[in-house]
């Protein structure tokens, strides 16, 4: 059988998609094993580490391989979302098809370095898997600028590496430079509930504190204390 790393190029130069669904139980197993008799078409089954938990890893390889064996389909796995090269090992200990390493909670130099480990340690094993790295988390008040849909999932996003590919992120795709849409000029990011009440509670003033000291609330506030030689 081909390998995940084969049937992904093959996908690429046809311009199609392999899908991907995650399962924390058997009917959603099943299910997945039954659109793939019907369309033929390779899939990889996910798991997440709170899955791998509940539906168990060695029960998913098992369960994989019998299928492969019986029917011939092309289903392969995917460590989906792991946070520690524990969850990594143990996916790896079980043949997992694919890793996919989530360290955006974490500094981008020390992401780099663990997912750095992560091959390492499939090396070690001799493992022949594809790891997938997750970068870091931006903002969702950036992501109107790059046409994105953001509803507390996930968007992809890729860091520069090149020195063209850093001046032009620097020069165009940064959040600064992105205040207005280029198609019409109007306002990309509109103040929402939580901005208005940040910027409220920033330039609030607590009427029971007594001195301030030199705080204004206006600029003709100080003037005033200029006048009156308070500054």
């Amino acid at each position: 059988m081909k390998t995940l790393k084969e049937i992904i190029i093959e996908a690429r130069q046809k311009k199609s998609a392999i899908g991907q669904f995650n399962i924390s139980t058997l009917e959603a197993f099943w299910a997945v094993v039954r659109a793939t008799e019907k369309t033929k078409q390779p899939v990889i089954i996910g798991l997440s580490e709170g899955e791998m938990d509940f539906f168990g890893v060695k029960q998913a390889r098992v369960l994989v391989d019998s299928v492969r064996a019986e029917k011939g389909l092309e289903i392969f796995l995917n460590a989906d979302h792991v946070h520690s090269l524990a969850g990594a090992r143990l996916a790896m200990e079980n043949k997992f098809d694919a890793i996919t390493f989530d360290g955006s909670s974490l500094s981008l130099a020390e992401n780099i370095k663990l997912t750095r480990e992560c091959v390492a340690l499939a090396k070690e094993l001799n493992s022949p898997i594809l790891i997938e790295g997750d970068a870091l988390r931006i903002h969702p008040c950036i992501c109107a600028g790059f046409n994105a849909d953001f509803d507390g999932d996930q968007m992809a996003i890729h860091v520069p590496l090149s020195a063209k590919s850093k001046e032009e992120a620097i020069s165009l795709m940064m959040a600064a430079r992105n205040l207005v849409r280029p198609a019409d000029g109007s306002p990309i990011t509109l103040p929402n509930k939580e901005m208005a009440l940040g910027a409220y509670y920033l330039t609030s003033i607590d009427p029971t504190q007594e001195e301030y000291g030199n705080i204004f609330e206006s600029e003709d506030e100080v003037l005033t204390a200029l006048s009156t030689r308070k500054i």
